[in-house]
């Protein structure tokens, strides 16, 4: 079982590489059918869409954190124990 998840993430992880590299030629691509002047202004619209992805990302995960929350589906286990009742039947 081990074994089967390493293999599954060294694929993936190979995959991401092989994405990366692919992006990164197609940035270049891009680059080649625009002028020089304009790279620059490519490489900051790239910035700005990281950040603004990366803004979303969070935004979602603090937005899913806090519905957890209200749901009660972060408490811990201890927590959900001490509110179990015991009976005793005897």
């Amino acid at each position: 079982m081990m074994n089967s998840s390493m293999n599954m993430m060294s694929r993936n992880m190979e995959m991401i590489s092989r994405l990366r590299k692919a992006a990164h030629y197609q940035k270049k691509a891009v680059a080649a059918l625009l002028p020089e002047c304009a790279e620059s202004h490519i490489d900051v619209i790239g910035n700005e869409l990281k950040l603004m992805l990366v803004e979303m990302l969070t935004a979602s995960m603090v937005s899913n954190d806090m519905k957890n929350v209200e749901s009660g589906e972060n408490i811990s286990r201890t927590e959900k124990e001490a509110k179990k009742k015991k009976v005793d039947i005897s």
